[in-house]
């Protein structure tokens, strides 16, 4: 097992069970009341258990919970459904950048980087990493510490959200639009953060945002 990180699964658990309650949150999971209220405090559940409470969950996934609970990759392919993934080619890893360093390559072979296993149609086809936003250029609906999906085999479009590197040195999630040689970057509050005008050589893309995972 990797490291349980018990107040992150406290919180997921939780968030699972919302304003169902915990008796109707365990029948519908298939689970005793008891037991559900062990692990809403912070006892560990087996990996059956918390394929159970995924299944019932709205807005949980069972890769998040596992990865909370510390649960390592093959435990995540030992509980998936062998008629519904027969090979591990349909589990897919993907890292989770703060920062940007290196090739797109290099950032999806380095081990160093936290992963999180999803399975592969979840997010339909793409090359996909994870960044976690730094930054409130996105408030209210994505705020810093939540993560974004980003795919990096998509090239932005006019206004779409990017994630690059400025001037070799600063990661940033913003607007992109492109205007000849120069490309302008802005956040939602313009007030905040405004149209900024630069050169298209001091920037390099790795993606576009396709979907937010907001932190509660």
């Amino acid at each position: 097992m990797d490291t349980f990180q018990k107040e992150v699964y406290v919180k997921l658990i939780n968030r699972a069970i919302g304003e169902r309650g915990v008796t109707h949150f365990a029948k519908e999971a298939s689970l005793s009341a008891g037991n559900l209220s062990r692990i809403r405090k912070g006892q560990l559940a087996t990996v059956e258990t918390l394929k159970k409470i995924a299944a019932a969950a709205d807005g949980v996934s069972f890769a998040e919970l596992m990865d909370a609970a510390g649960y390592t990759e093959s435990a995540f392919l030992k509980a998936a459904d062998p008629m519904a993934v027969p090979t591990t080619s349909q589990v897919i890893s993907i890292p989770v950048v703060e920062a940007l360093r290196g090739t797109k390559k290099e950032i999806k072979q380095d081990d160093s980087l936290k992963k999180e296993y999803y399975y592969a149609d979840a997010f339909g086809s793409g090359d996909f990493i994870f960044f976690v936003v730094n930054d409130d250029a996105f408030a209210p609906k994505v705020n810093c510490g939540d993560k974004v999906l980003i795919d990096m085999a998509k090239k932005p479009t006019e206004g779409e959200i990017a994630l690059f590197l400025l001037n070799g040195e600063e990661t940033m999630l913003r607007h992109l639009t492109r205007q000849g040689k120069k490309y302008y970057y802005y956040g939602n509050d313009l007030g905040k953060y405004p149209m900024t005008e630069v050169n298209t050589a001091d920037i390099k893309i790795y993606g576009t945002a396709v979907r937010a995972f907001v932190t509660m």
